[in-house]
């Protein structure tokens, strides 16, 4: 989780505080859904997409 607090600082940081955020492809970081669970709790607009193609 620590990771992701880096990341989202350093998106605040760069962009203000946005609440739209667009991730692809998390389904392969793990612990990714206690993440987004939290910028959910936090107000964000939180979008995912991604697909199982090999």
């Amino acid at each position: 989780m620590e990771d992701f607090q880096v990341l989202m600082e350093t998106f605040i940081e760069l962009f203000g505080d946005m609440r739209n955020v667009f991730f692809d492809e998390i389904q392969n970081v793990k612990g990714w859904e206690l993440f987004i669970n939290r910028l959910l709790r936090e107000g964000y607009r939180v979008f995912i997409t991604g697909s199982n193609s090999s």
